[in-house]
């Protein structure tokens, strides 16, 4: 069994430099403790640093200057793992034998490395965790699996995104192609199949840009999930997101803090908006998401930060933060208000407040003439809501923004 292991790492490691598909697959399922050999280790966590570096797979030369560099090894191990390097060449086995060879390894060691990890916590000799850990640990590790679906890719699936429309399923980026194709959601359902290819060509052929959507269940999902999957479209699909859409805060998990029942909403909230607004940072790319209002947000014309629902840690730890808002008469022109709450970026009482049209139908937000905005502000206008609760308030803000400062009582 151990010859046979040992025979299967050294395949892994070969392909892992000489095939990049194998390598795109299964790179990101492969852990550095899979190998049991220090060499063979340290050759893999090589590779990996080069790929997560350069995107590509390395080369034997690029890994020997690599490991010449490391300050860790001895002598021997540095001439051993040289030979190892030397002895990296392409196998010619069949692709689809490889990779679930290489899931039933990847299985194999995780179960087993579970067990030691288990017994060493029996025993005393793991300070850091306690029994309690060990149902998770072996949970971890029989769920270990090749899962290379990424995402939705929205022009190469849409071939399976038609059929979803005509089945009872989930309908995957429906409001997307509503928007784009400027079809309401209703008539998708009844399109032809060629109107719909056609569709799909011209804006591919119009757009340079790529969309993934991936679904995560509730409440399960966080920002190392998040993390791991940038890093597996980088190295699948060689896609590096502009921006990133979740959707929604509220319903995210915490990386930190395992279960929400044993902290309050305030600092779960916090905590995930915190792990997020670091990722990216990290990442260097915008993250959007959403979340609800308190249930006296529901009935109110007008929102603050306050009426964030479940956390005000969320406000305080996002950089910008705005409302939509609606009402009945809204709703009768197709048209919402976005105010802005927060704003680390710029003064947030510039274009504090405006109207944008609404076509729900298409799922399509677009600019309104200059007059609707200036409804919001003249009060010798007719606004859309002058006579609820937010028209007062926006009259009110903006004669206290327009009155002239009173300095009479100021003294030194």
């Amino acid at each position: 069994m151990e010859h046979l292991n040992q025979s299967i790492e050294r395949t892994t490691l070969s392909n892992l430099v000489a095939n990049e598909e194998y390598c795109r697959k299964v790179l990101p399922f492969i852990k550095p403790d899979y190998f049991d050999v220090k060499e063979e280790r340290v050759v893999f966590e090589e590779i990996t640093n080069f790929v997560d570096k350069y995107k590509r797979i390395p080369t034997k030369i690029s890994l020997e200057i690599e490991v010449e560099s490391r300050k860790d090894l001895t002598q021997d191990q540095h001439t051993k793992i040289v030979e190892i390097i030397q002895t990296l060449d392409a196998t010619d086995v069949d692709m689809e034998w490889l990779v679930d060879t290489t899931e039933k390894f990847c299985k194999d060691k995780a179960i087993y490395n579970a067990i030691v990890d288990g017994i060493s916590i029996i025993d005393g000799k793991d300070k850091n965790r306690k029994p309690d850990a060990i149902p998770t640990i072996l949970t971890d590790a029989l769920a270990v699996c090749f899962d290379n679906a990424v995402g939705h890719d929205y022009f190469e699936d849409s071939e399976k995104r038609f059929d979803f429309y005509h089945r009872v399923e989930e309908r995957i980026a429906e409001r997307i192609d509503a928007n784009l194709m400027n079809i309401s959601m209703e008539d998708l359902h009844d399109l032809p199949k060629n109107m719909f290819d056609d569709k799909i060509a011209k804006l591919n052929d119009k757009m340079n840009g790529k969309l993934i959507v991936k679904e995560y269940p509730t409440a399960t999902a966080h920002s190392a999930h998040f993390r791991g999957l940038i890093k597996e479209l980088a190295i699948k699909k060689s896609f590096k997101p502009d921006m990133i859409f979740v959707d929604y805060l509220n319903i995210c998990a915490s990386s930190r803090l395992k279960g929400a029942s044993n902290v309050n909403s305030y600092t779960y909230i916090k905590s995930i908006a915190e792990e997020l607004r670091g990722l990216a940072v990290e990442c260097n790319v915008p993250i959007m998401s959403a979340t609800q209002t308190t249930r006296s947000g529901y009935t109110s014309s007008d929102l603050g930060l306050e009426d964030t629902s479940e956390s005000f840690g969320l406000p305080a730890t996002a950089d910008f933060m705005f409302a939509i808002i609606s009402n009945e008469e809204l709703e009768a022109l197709n048209q919402i208000v976005v105010k802005q709450l927060k704003n680390r970026y710029n003064d947030p009482t510039v274009n504090k407040r405006f109207v944008i049209g609404i076509d729900r139908s298409k799922m399509r937000l677009y600019d309104v003439e200059n007059k609707e905005q200036d409804d919001l502000v003249d009060s010798n206008q007719e606004p859309v809501f002058d006579n609820t609760e937010i028209g007062n308030r926006f009259l009110k803000d903006n004669l206290k923004m327009l009155k002239e400062p009173d300095y009479e009582d100021f003294k030194v």
